[in-house]
């Protein structure tokens, strides 16, 4: 939130304290990485996919979505998997399987675009 300058009343909403499934990485005992998932009727969502910025560029980015495909995959098998990737980050998603759909849109004043798994 800092990072990007996202407001907390933004980033918080009532799926974190009723039906999300949250990811905590870590590292030599050190928390590193943070996502949700949320399930939807129609799809599972990777959401709030956050890496400190140190332990980025080094696949750990990679491991840590393949262990988010894996835990959706367990909690929602019948279901696709969704996620609204950061620009920046689209190429990461992509080398996961996942693809674009639809526009770039605004959220928190940082493009986006909807991406699914293959």
């Amino acid at each position: 939130m800092d990072e990007q300058h996202v407001p907390l009343d933004m980033e918080i909403d009532h799926h974190d304290s009723t039906d999300a499934h949250h990811y905590l990485g870590w590292q030599n005992s050190e928390p590193v990485a943070a996502a949700r998932i949320v399930i939807f009727p129609s799809y599972a969502k990777l959401q709030r996919i956050a890496l400190i910025n140190e332990h980025r560029g080094k696949g750990l980015g990679g491991v840590m979505l393949r262990q988010l495909i894996e835990f959706a995959r367990t909690l929602a098998p019948d279901l696709p998997i969704a996620l609204d990737a950061q620009i920046q980050a689209r190429g990461l998603y992509e080398k996961q399987g996942f693809e674009a759909q639809g526009d770039v849109f605004d959220d928190a004043g940082i493009d986006h675009i909807h991406m699914r798994l293959r």
